[in-house]
C-alpha cells in the first residue's frame, strides 16, 4: 500500500473522495448503485496496476510454504541437518545484514549454504526434494 496512488472521484452528491481502504469500505455501501460501481471501478482499478506484484508475492508464499511442507520437513529428518542445521532468516533482520553474501537475493525461498557468516553457494528458489539433497550434497563438498 506504501506505493499505492489511490484514486479520487467524484460522487453523484459532487462529493470527492480520496479512495484507500478504509474510504472503499464506506463508500462501497452507498445506496446510489452508480456510486457503487465508480467505487468499485476505481479501487479496483488502481489494484490492477499491481497484478503482476501481487501474483509474484502469491507465488513466492506458495514456494515457500512447498518448501516447508517437501524439503525441509525431509531435510529435518535427516542425517545431514544433524551437522548442518538449516534455519531460516527475515531478511529484513538485523543479523541478515551482517552476512557476507555473493549477490542479492531474488527468490523466496533460497537456500544459502554459509561458513562464519560467509555464503559458500546458494540453492535460489523451490526445488523438489530430490533435487535438493543433490544440491545441498554438492555444495557441502566443495565447501573448505
Amino acid at each position: 500500500n506504501a506505493e499505492m496512488q489511490w484514486p479520487t472521484i467524484k460522487l453523484s452528491d459532487g462529493k470527492e473522495v480520496r479512495l484507500d481502504d478504509a474510504a472503499y469500505t464506506q463508500y462501497r455501501q452507498s445506496p446510489v448503485r452508480a456510486d457503487r460501481d465508480a467505487v468499485f471501478r476505481a479501487f479496483f482499478g488502481i489494484h490492477k496496476t499491481f497484478q503482476n506484484t501481487y501474483g509474484t508475492a502469491l507465488d513466492a508464499g506458495v514456494q515457500a510454504h512447498l518448501f516447508r511442507r517437501d524439503v525441509w520437513t525431509s531435510y529435518e529428518t535427516s542425517q545431514r541437518a544433524r551437522s548442518v542445521p538449516m534455519r531460516f532468516l527475515d531478511l529484513n533482520a538485523e543479523a541478515f545484514a551482517t552476512l557476507d553474501l555473493d549477490g542479492p537475493i531474488e527468490s523466496v525461498p533460497t537456500v544459502l549454504v554459509l561458513q562464519r557468516g560467509k555464503e559458500i553457494g546458494r540453492i535460489p528458489g523451490y526445488v523438489g526434494p530430490e533435487f535438493f539433497f543433490h544440491s545441498i550434497d554438492r555444495l557441502l563438498a566443495k565447501a573448505p
